[in-house]
C-alpha cells in the first residue's frame, strides 16, 4: 500500500530544496524534490496538525509526500493546501523535529 524511497541518510543538508531538471514524468514536466526536517514545521515535535511551507507555491497537486521514507497518503496523513502565494502541508499524524519529509510534485 505505501511505496518507500531509499534514504540517503540524515546529514547537515536535510533542509537544502533543490530541484531535479534531469527528473520528468511521461508528459515532459520536471519534477521538483524538496527535503525538509520535521523542525522545519510550525508547533512542537511529536503532535499532529503541524504545517509545513513549501519552497514552490505552483505544485500541479500530483505531489508525494515521505515521512521517513514511507509514503504518506493525502486526506488520510497530511491534507495540501495550494495557492498562487504558498503551498502548505498540514500533518495529521504525529511529526517528531529529527523526521525527514520529502516531498515531489510536477511544476
Amino acid at each position: 500500500m505505501c511505496a518507500e524511497y531509499m534514504s540517503p541518510g540524515r546529514d547537515e543538508s536535510m533542509s537544502t530544496r533543490y530541484v531535479s531538471p534531469g527528473l520528468t514524468r511521461k508528459t515532459g514536466d520536471p519534477v521538483t524534490i524538496e527535503d525538509y526536517a520535521g523542525s522545519d514545521c510550525s508547533g512542537s515535535g511529536g503532535v499532529s496538525s503541524r504545517i509545513l511551507t513549501l519552497a514552490n507555491a505552483e505544485l500541479s497537486m500530483d505531489e508525494t509526500v515521505f515521512l521517513d521514507g514511507t509514503q504518506l497518503a493525502d486526506g488520510t496523513h497530511y491534507a495540501i493546501v495550494n495557492s498562487e502565494s504558498l503551498s502548505q502541508i498540514t500533518f495529521s499524524i504525529p511529526v517528531w523535529d529529527d523526521q525527514e519529509i520529502r516531498v515531489i510534485y510536477y511544476t
